[in-house]
């Protein structure tokens, strides 16, 4: 029986990645993945987007827009990008009222169908109709609270100026995913030793 060289595997996931990189994204990760030790999930920072847009490139990642259950992982997800890199920015997480009254908290689910109840939101919020939720950035009052907008790019809160909107993507590794890396780490080490013994 013919065994794979580790070369083949590493051309042909070069390959299947560059196919990917090929199409057309809608809300582009711009950091990540980035895992968080607390859950063992992997988030990514998409590009300015509204929340359908952010939603849909969550998916592509094999994931959606993030499930917040419970403070620790809402502080970790504000702290951890609302003011990466120096620039302030709402966080789309995958509460919406689709469909429903976004002024009625009971309208809330999340877009993954988790049964989380924790909810996060700034005083007297949410409310109008607007049905997508984000996350305040530091430097605002309640940041770190939730907001529910309209699907928009950038939102305002109270009377500061607008701020640009990203999503944060979850995905959780499935146990494959884990077996893989390190069956691919395996073979590349085991070829790399027979190259500097022979």
């Amino acid at each position: 029986m013919k065994t794979l060289h580790p070369t083949w595997l590493l051309v042909a996931i070069f390959v299947v990645l560059s196919l990917q990189a090929t199409q057309k994204l809608t809300a582009a990760p711009i950091a990540g993945p980035i895992l968080n030790p607390a859950t063992g999930h992997l988030y990514y920072l998409l590009e300015n987007s509204n929340w359908t847009d952010a939603q849909a490139e969550s998916l592509n990642l094999g994931g959606n827009l993030v499930t917040i259950n419970d403070a620790a992982e809402n502080a970790w997800v504000s702290q951890t990008f609302t003011n990466s890199g120096g620039v302030q920015r709402n966080l789309w997480i995958g509460l919406n009222a689709v469909g429903a009254d976004g002024g009625n908290a009971s309208n809330y689910g999340w877009v993954d169908g988790s049964s989380s109840a924790y909810r996060n939101w700034a005083p007297l919020e949410p409310n109008y109709s607007d049905q997508y939720v984000y996350i305040l950035p530091g430097g605002l009052p309640n940041a770190g609270k939730w907001n529910n907008v309209g699907n928009v790019t950038s939102a305002g809160y109270q009377s500061y100026p607008a701020i640009p909107n990203y999503g944060v993507a979850e995905v959780v590794p499935e146990p494959a995913t884990y077996l893989s890396v390190l069956l691919g780490s395996l073979l590349f080490f085991r070829h790399r030793s027979r190259r500097i013994v022979n």
